[in-house]
């Protein structure tokens, strides 16, 4: 069995990036505070819809 050697990459440090749709950073704090904002968002958005007398959900049988 031959051994290869490979070049290792060199790296770079970072305040924050993104990787499969995931805010990483040093304390891991940033992904927390996006998705609060995303949901608070949300649910500002969707407001009128909670608030809407006229808006019936069907629940099954």
């Amino acid at each position: 069995m031959t051994k290869k050697v490979v070049r290792k990459p060199s790296l770079q440090e970072v305040e924050l990036y993104t990787y499969l749709g995931s805010n990483v950073d040093k304390e891991g704090e940033t992904e927390v505070r996006i998705r609060i904002w995303k949901a608070q968002r949300t649910f500002i958005e969707l407001g009128n819809l909670w608030k809407s007398q006229r808006t019936f959900i069907e629940l099954g049988n």
